[in-house]
């Protein structure tokens, strides 16, 4: 993928983060460090993300204004500062052994319970490997979802489905939030034409979302189609998707325009040909 593909992606998140979409102005914080001009501040386009509701960018956007101290991160907690919270657990989290789990769920409880919706998420997931009540999880994660967090909605489906029941809301309301996951199984539960829905995936991040979209556009008959589709297998490869691979080198044999790096990994995938 050129340089093209990634201004027209940035182009398109520009426009989405100015209409006010929270996950368009988090995914271009994400690139700040690779783009050009002032507008791309990441602290800038986190708080934007934050006030249009999008609860990893407040989080996020607390880390990188107060600093990485666990200390004060513990103190604002013991304020009643539910982002301080949420990363003085995240440093618990991360130092493993040396951390108490039942401590570590303690604080992102808290943060769940100031109003940190991805608090709820981490600490639904905590419960649910470890096997607590079922319903009570269920509350904590739709706590997250209903506060924004569409990773709080994908889990939340997961449960929901694995006690037999139907995921597709907590999905739906998951990919609505930009969360490529949700959108893939959404799609793969669909029971109408899920090439959009793949399409949403793909354009969130999903190499399978891009895979399903491509296997769905070079099964038509237009040129227009075709040529997405190998545009999409290409983006599938270069994400590591390596039967993607294949397929991209394939027609890049038959004169498609494809980066150099798919015939790279294509060898690296078993086509001898491709080395």
């Amino acid at each position: 993928m050129g340089s093209g593909s990634t201004d027209q992606a940035t182009s398109l998140l520009d426009d989405a983060c100015d209409q006010g979409v929270a996950a368009a102005c988090y995914d271009l914080a994400t690139m700040a460090t690779q783009l050009e001009g002032d507008r791309y501040d990441t602290a800038r386009l986190l708080d934007d993300a934050c006030q249009f509701g999008h609860p990893p960018a407040c989080v996020e956007h607390r880390r990188i204004t107060v600093g990485d101290d666990p200390d004060t991160h513990q103190s604002r907690c013991d304020d009643s500062d539910a982002y301080g919270c949420h990363l003085y657990a995240t440093h618990l989290d991360r130092i493993g052994s040396g951390a108490d789990d039942e401590r570590i769920e303690q604080f992102y409880r808290k943060a769940c319970e100031g109003g940190d919706a991805t608090g709820c998420t981490a600490y639904g997931r905590r419960l649910d490997a470890r096997g607590a009540d079922s319903d009570y999880i269920a509350d904590i994660l739709d706590t997250a979802c209903e506060g924004g967090d569409a990773a709080g909605c994908h889990h939340l489906g997961i449960l929901r489905e694995r006690a037999g029941d139907d995921p597709t809301d907590a999905l739906r309301r998951g990919c609505d939030g930009w969360h490529a996951t949700s959108c893939f199984e959404l799609a793969e539960r669909s029971s109408y034409d899920s090439t959009e829905l793949f399409e949403r995936s793909c354009r969130l991040g999903s190499s399978d979302g891009c895979w399903q979209t491509a296997l769905r556009l070079l099964d038509r008959p237009l040129p227009t189609e075709l040529i997405r589709g190998v545009e999409l297998l290409e983006r599938a490869c270069l994400n590591d998707h390596f039967l993607a691979c294949g397929f991209a080198f394939e027609f890049a044999q038959r004169g498609a325009d494809v980066d150099d790096a798919v015939s790279e990994r294509a060898c690296r995938a078993g086509h001898h040909d491709a080395c």
